[in-house]
């Protein structure tokens, strides 16, 4: 077969490739069905966010995800916390307990940072989201801070699943 006498219509090949390109931050939409409709709510309007490609929007939502996720953690594991304790205090305490249960220093490291980065997206949070009437953090940053919170999640909800 002659592929050289193939026309390459442009058009064609850059709208395959804006759809494709539209469609790579699904792999990191938020997975999970729980028995709690707020929290089914924030997770379907965090990831139809991700999916409109607004992740500026999604920055508050995540948030309350986490505090959620974090405290469900520490309540599940017997780790004392208060209702008012930021999200960075609930991460650090919750790390310290799962870390003694890791093999790798790097794991560890990396969650240790992760408290670290919690802290600073209470900042972000408040600072630079819809959370407040604030000047909101741009697209691309807010695509960073959110693969990386969802990729500590997912971490986290593989280790509970797999190692306790």
């Amino acid at each position: 077969m002659d592929y050289e006498s193939y026309d390459v219509n442009q058009e064609q090949l850059e709208k395959a490739k804006n759809i494709l390109d539209k469609y790579q931050n699904l792999d990191y939409l938020i997975v999970g069905n729980t028995t709690e409709e707020k929290i089914d709510n924030l997770i379907k309007d965090i990831n139809q966010s991700i999916r409109n490609e607004k992740p500026e929007f999604t920055l508050d939502r995540l948030h309350t995800l986490m505090k959620n996720y974090f405290k469900g953690l520490c309540e599940t594991h017997g780790i004392e916390y208060s209702d008012n304790d930021p999200l960075d205090h609930l991460v650090s305490r919750y790390t310290k307990f799962i870390s003694k249960k890791l093999d790798s220093d790097l794991s560890k490291a990396i969650l240790k940072q992760a408290g670290s980065n919690f802290k600073k997206y209470n900042m972000v949070r408040n600072k630079k989201s819809y959370a407040h009437d604030n000047d909101i953090l741009n697209s691309a940053e807010s695509l960073l801070i959110y693969r990386n919170i969802v990729a500590i999640y997912e971490f986290i909800k593989t280790i509970e699943k797999d190692v306790l």
